[in-house]
């Protein structure tokens, strides 16, 4: 995004790795019906009740956590499977009331110290194809956004997925968008399966 101009800081001291950092990839058999996947949303759920039990570095408590989403419908499934759960989970029901749940037209600003990343697209049946259809990361300037959308976590990068990025075919895509998505994730995916060449490659 910065053509190779961007310099991090350091950590000004090494901690040592928790279990809420890193980059991860969560492949589940999702499917895009109605303009939603409810497979990923439960899943997202799932991953986050799970993140609000772990403690981030040095033990100052959970997570904060951020779900980000590409379309608005995908976020109101994900809001609702939460409420549902949080309604008879105490736990999460408090765990829920400090963080707030984020799109990917408002995420803009935020940081968290975890993000749940969810395309939400699939295939409408199994083994069908993934078209390239990503709302507003397909238009012009959708590279933008989803720099904004990946650069919001501060320990990790949680990616739920319904398909494998290798299929995702993104020939006939006019903007740099998905072709940077299918990047991204064939990176994470790589990243998260300890494939040090492939990520090498990637970048």
């Amino acid at each position: 995004f910065y053509g190779g101009r961007l310099i991090t800081a350091p950590r000004a001291e090494r901690i040592r790795a928790s279990n809420v950092e890193g980059l991860r990839f969560v492949g589940v058999d999702g499917r895009w019906q109605e303009q939603r996947n409810p497979i990923e949303a439960e899943r997202v759920v799932e991953l986050v009740a799970t993140l609000l039990q772990r403690t981030t570095p040095g033990g100052v408590g959970p997570p904060s956590i951020g779900v980000v989403t590409f379309n608005l419908n995908q976020a109101e499934l994900v809001l609702e499977r939460l409420a549902s759960r949080a309604s008879s989970d105490p736990a999460l029901r408090h765990a829920l009331a400090r963080d707030r749940q984020r799109n990917l037209e408002n995420v803009q600003g935020d940081e968290r110290d975890v993000i749940v990343f969810s395309p939400a697209y699939g295939p409408a049946e199994p083994g069908g194809p993934v078209h390239a259809r990503f709302g507003p990361l397909g238009m012009d300037g959708g590279d933008k956004r989803l720099n904004v959308a990946i650069t919001r976590a501060r320990l990790g990068v949680w990616v739920v997925c319904s398909f494998d990025p290798d299929v995702l075919d993104v020939s006939g895509s006019r903007h740099v968008g998905p072709r940077l998505l299918r990047g991204y994730l064939r990176y994470v995916k790589a990243a998260a399966e300890g494939r040090d060449a492939d990520v090498a490659a990637l970048l």
